[in-house]
């Protein structure tokens, strides 16, 4: 449990990866709540030792103290809300059934954040399924990070207020930094850094990432792949490189606070091939640091993601890709207005700062 209050009124319960966790909820809060004020509450749920997975009777275990650590602070007068950050998918939702039950008993007001979002389970609902729906659409307000997402909760069914949020970056990954003196190391460097932060996980396109890099290197000679990061590929990752004799991939593990901060800093451009995202924490942090960015077309990023930012890409296909660097490299201008548009629109879209007052409006809003 963090941020504990001093404070008796209105206080509102945020349910929270463990502190171990990583990944875009931990990220977001992790720096939401040097934002907020005292009366939020995070309380952690979910796997305490992540990647190590615990076994069923262990996983049982932690579910009953992750509801009894949330009924004790339910119970107090003052608490008055409860955020549920979530996916949509049938496990995710069926846990947070029984969050929304306890909290109706509570008399709580409840906001449901959606982090994910499987296509093929909403397009196949089950009789059952609606019926977990129905329990979850009393929440008083949903929010997600596609707009494509919030219209289908519409068609859904869902009757309460629907909210189109983002995603962030922390601000205090930018201290120090000066946008125009970077934007020219970079561009002028002998070594062009292609930047991958993240999971490292098949659904997180990895495979798809080196075998991208390694048509890439084949004419762009001076170009290298940083992959920052851990998971559960990340061995039979680096065995795959390995077998194919693919140049320039740097591992460096998982990465926080300045090192992460000078991973963006050094890099040429940020490079995701994802396959399901809501709103990539990465992207957006490479967005600040006023990278170019080449993405898959995965959740909200379509919202706001044209040529001005960088390549959205809707199939990968090498050889455009490989065409797109090679026009970034020699068009000095063009670098620059990407890096300076990323800059400012990240900056005024996504800063945690920002983030954290629309947050609190929102909750202000409803109790």
């Amino acid at each position: 449990m963090q941020n504990m209050l001093k404070d008796k009124i209105h206080r509102i319960i945020v349910l929270i990866p463990g502190k171990n966790a990583r990944g875009g909820i931990a990220n977001y809060y992790n720096a939401l709540f040097n934002h907020l004020p005292s009366n939020y509450l995070g309380i952690e749920r979910g796997s305490r030792n992540w990647p190590d997975q615990q076994n069923n009777l262990g996983t049982f275990y932690r579910l009953i103290k992750d509801f009894w650590e949330f009924i004790k602070c339910a119970r107090i007068n003052q608490t008055k809300c409860l955020v549920l950050n979530t996916a949509f998918y049938r496990r995710s939702l069926i846990r947070e059934v029984f969050y929304i039950i306890l909290a109706k008993y509570f008399c709580l007001k409840i906001v449901v954040f959606f982090r994910g979002w499987d296509t093929y389970y909403v397009n196949n609902l089950k009789f059952y399924d609606k019926l977990i729906l129905r329990m979850i659409f009393t929440a008083e307000i949903i929010m997600d990070l596609s707009s494509e997402n919030t219209a289908a909760l519409k068609s859904l069914g869902y009757n309460g207020r629907v909210i189109l949020e983002t995603t962030l970056y922390d601000v205090s990954l930018l201290e120090g930094f000066n946008l125009q003196s970077t934007v020219n190391e970079r561009y002028n460097s002998m070594e062009k850094n292609l930047l991958y932060l993240g999971r490292i996980e098949k659904s997180k396109g990895v495979y798809e990432l080196v075998d991208t890099f390694q048509s890439l290197k084949e004419s762009l000679k001076d170009f290298s792949l940083i992959i920052a990061g851990d998971g559960s590929e990340l061995l039979n990752l680096k065995d795959y490189v390995t077998s194919r004799d693919i140049s320039g991939v740097i591992f460096t593990g998982h990465v926080s606070g300045r090192k992460k901060a000078e991973l963006f800093q050094n890099a040429f451009s940020y490079i995701f091939m994802s396959r399901f995202e809501g709103l990539p924490n990465s992207v957006l942090e490479a967005m600040a640091f006023g990278l170019p960015v080449v993405s898959t077309n995965v959740g909200g990023l379509s919202t706001f993601f044209d040529s001005s930012n960088g390549y959205l890409l809707d199939v990968i296909e090498h050889e455009l890709i490989v065409d797109y660097y090679r026009n970034l490299r020699n068009n000095h201008e063009l670098y620059q207005s990407i890096s300076a548009n990323n800059h400012f629109v990240a900056k005024n879209n996504f800063a945690s700062d920002k983030v954290a007052i629309r947050f609190q409006t929102v909750i202000n809003e409803l109790i």
